[in-house]
């Protein structure tokens, strides 16, 4: 075979032109394929987060559980940090004054749920606890003489 011959059967694969683009569509249909197999055959699971091995992973928290803290503006140059127990039912707030932070209140809010009516300050969770009682008892009176919790009567004439 001459050189001619030779070197154009190395440049086109022994192809003419229109041929050529046909062997070319072809292998990138190949290697799409192939890399689409690949992807389905190959499905395992994302690797789990960081974790230490034999260390349990915490769940997401379905509730509010645990201490929380939240920083809060207390007046016009003062600041703190609110510090809030859910599951102890408790609050307490600290002033941040330099190089220290100093308790300014703290409360639990067990009893204060159960509270209907209220809009005044200075209660204890002691006399809240007493209000709270003195409601049940209050409305379980009401539901012995037919009336309903508001003091309106259920029963009788109009």
């Amino acid at each position: 075979m001459p050189v001619e011959g030779r070197l154009a059967v190395v440049r086109g694969f022994g192809l003419s032109g229109q041929s050529r683009g046909h062997v070319v569509a072809w292998m990138g249909v190949g290697a799409l394929s192939a890399v689409a197999a690949i992807w389905v055959i190959d499905r395992r699971p994302a690797p789990a987060p960081d974790a230490a091995y034999a260390q349990t992973v915490a769940p997401a928290p379905l509730g509010a559980r645990g201490i929380y803290m939240c920083p809060a503006q207390l007046g016009p140059t003062t600041f703190g940090l609110y510090m809030i127990d859910v599951d102890a039912g408790t609050l307490w707030c600290y002033e941040y004054t330099p190089n220290q932070l100093r308790l300014v209140a703290a409360r639990s809010w067990i009893f204060d749920r159960y509270l209907e009516e209220y809009n005044v300050a200075g209660l204890r969770p002691a006399d809240v606890a007493k209000l709270v009682q003195q409601q049940r008892s209050q409305r379980s009176r009401l539901e012995d003489l037919g009336g309903d919790a508001s003091g309106e009567s259920t029963g009788g004439s109009q």
